[in-house]
């Protein structure tokens, strides 16, 4: 019966964190100089100097923040060419997103790094119980269903004298690496802004515009990108080949629901785990009951005072010239062991920034020289390709 629910599956947040080339800013004045349309924002980030949208007519296509201001060479953590890229909203329900994001890079030589934030959304009417959404939300907030994890919960709606309404659950704290929202979309968009877009991407997928749809959607940062087999116990990073179909989308979706989006009937003083499940979307795509999101354990340990004092001695360690080479060679490997294992982190938003300013300055190509060489000509080649026949991305990209 779940397979004749019409429901619609999209992006709703992509932002990457990407390396400018060395010596080749890639600032406004050079986009415009290729004849795209630039809009400056008269005002940076707290992170960085410069932030500006590429427009095709008055189509907002892309946003860049660059020139950071915490720089590692001055004790900060990005690198001076750091940048991060995001579509626009409207551009995430473009048919295909994310070769849209991946021929930009290309074409202007960025380097990608990661997936700093991405968000997974499922519309829908009902569940497959058949109820309701605010009847839901109604029986959870009385307490007679209870979620498992995700104990931090912001809640929404409307106060009246004989009840109260309500429209929008979050769990998940502010610093969560995955937080989950259940709300009602329609509702949202005749209260804040009206998107086109959403509705004709609603009318495509076969939901009635005369009815109210809702949402769940998944916002995944920089540290939630893991998968770990349930089988074998690996972790696989995730990257932009993970969702660029819709196909795809739906399969990472229902993996973060399984454990997000997962509800108990509460019966007495019996434990969670004895109690019944609470049926909301069942969705059933291959290999969804072998992975589960989780952060790989040896990158979730905060490190104290003494990693971060090791790791910078390893590095002057490794540059010094003066030290015996196998010595030197000795360092450059633990400081690069420090560095996979995720011992390295300033700050969980600047994880992935520290890192790569690490993997640089401390000859990463040690760890998998060949393996990195091989990707650098794969990525050169698609960009040979993509300047002389404008590839429109029908193989894979190795990011």
């Amino acid at each position: 019966m779940s397979q004749l629910v019409k429901r619609c599956i999209n992006l709703d947040w992509l932002e990457v964190y990407c390396l400018e080339p060395k010596g080749m800013p890639r600032t406004p004045e050079y986009f415009e100089a290729l004849g795209y349309s630039v809009r400056v924002r008269s005002y940076g980030t707290p992170q960085y100097r410069q932030m500006f949208t590429i427009y095709d007519g008055d189509f907002p296509q892309i946003e860049i923040r660059r020139d950071p201001y915490s720089l590692r060479s001055q004790g900060g953590i990005f690198l001076p060419n750091a940048t991060h890229i995001r579509l626009s909203n409207r551009a995430c329900y473009m048919v295909e997103p994310v070769n849209f994001l991946r021929r930009f890079l290309l074409a202007h030589a960025y380097a990608y790094q990661s997936i700093s934030r991405i968000d997974i959304a499922l519309d829908f009417h009902t569940f497959d119980s058949k109820i309701t959404p605010q009847h839901f939300i109604r029986l959870y907030m009385q307490g007679q269903i209870a979620k498992i994890n995700q104990c931090n919960i912001a809640a929404h709606g409307s106060d009246q004298w004989d009840a109260r309404s309500w429209n929008s659950l979050k769990w998940g704290a502010p610093t969560s690496n995955i937080t989950t929202k259940l709300y009602n979309k329609t509702l949202e968009l005749s209260q804040v802004h009206d998107k086109f877009y959403i509705r004709d991407a609603w009318q495509e997928a076969g939901l009635d515009p005369r009815k109210d749809v809702w949402r769940i959607e998944f916002s995944i940062n920089s540290q939630g990108q893991s998968l770990q087999n349930k089988q074998t116990g690996e972790y696989i990073r995730k990257h932009l080949s993970a969702y660029d179909t819709r196909e795809k989308l739906l399969y990472n979706w229902e993996i973060l629901a399984q454990k997000y989006f997962h509800f108990k009937e509460v019966i007495g003083n019996k434990r969670k785990d004895r109690c019944p499940d609470v049926t909301t979307i069942r969705i059933v795509t291959p290999w969804a009951e072998v992975y589960r999101p989780s952060r790989n354990p040896a990158k979730s340990k905060e490190p104290s005072r003494t990693d971060f004092l090791l790791a910078k001695r390893l590095k002057q360690i490794a540059e010094d010239i003066q030290e015996d080479r196998q010595i030197r060679e000795s360092a450059r490997q633990l400081a690069c062991i420090m560095i996979e294992r995720g011992r390295m982190k300033i700050h969980v938003n600047h994880i992935e920034a520290e890192r790569d300013f690490l993997r640089q300055e401390i000859n990463y190509d040690i760890i998998n020289h060949q393996a990195e060489r091989y990707r650098e000509k794969e990525i050169s080649l698609l960009k040979i390709l993509l300047q002389k026949y404008g590839n429109p991305f029908t193989v894979d990209c190795p990011f």
